[in-house]
């Protein structure tokens, strides 16, 4: 969707011939970080961070454009502002909750790992993947496969399954 935005954006620019030397070296720009990564055999997502600050620059530059064009750019704009700070509102709860969750079950470890259970084995359940992939990239999974979460606490750590007894991503109530 971003790509669509930009190419739109980029023509309207190029249209009404505004900034095209800087659109040039963005879109250039752009096209060199993507080459780059494309044929990487793993390309973690933040090293398309450079392009999709490039194409949003271009897609905000259309829009400060337009609206200096016309009335019903602006009020439209101001509206996907205001859907965009209740989205912005939605994120932090995602990531307040899943922070509590994760600090929980540090607690935890931390709490019982001055005790017998630091050697045989402190269980702790795996965070569920309960939230939008698009807003947070759980990687419970990965602690739960990782060789180094014990050497990390200096503990053995066991993450078990979620259960329905127990809310996503808890201590279990009783330690064992």
């Amino acid at each position: 969707m971003l790509l669509a935005l930009t190419a739109i954006a980029a023509v309207f620019l190029w249209v009404t011939a505004v900034h095209r030397k800087t659109l040039v070296l963005a879109l250039a720009t752009t096209l060199l970080v993507i080459a780059s990564v494309v044929a990487a055999p793993y390309t973690e997502v933040r090293a398309f961070s450079v392009a999709w600050a490039l194409m949003i620059a271009v897609c905000l530059a259309a829009v400060s454009e337009a609206m200096t064009r016309s009335r019903v750019v602006r009020v439209v704009t101001v509206t996907v502002l205001a859907l965009g700070i209740l989205m912005t509102l939605r994120v932090n709860a995602v990531y307040a909750n899943f922070a509590t969750l994760m600090d929980s079950r540090d607690a935890y470890i931390k709490r019982l790992a001055v005790t017998d259970q630091c050697q045989t084995g402190i269980e702790v359940e795996a965070i569920a993947n309960a939230y939008p992939p698009r807003i947070l990239n759980n990687r419970s999974q990965w602690f739960a496969q990782s060789p180094f979460k014990d050497s990390y606490y200096g503990c053995r750590i066991v993450v078990i399954k979620d259960s329905a007894a127990t809310p996503a991503g808890a201590v279990p109530p009783n330690p064992r």
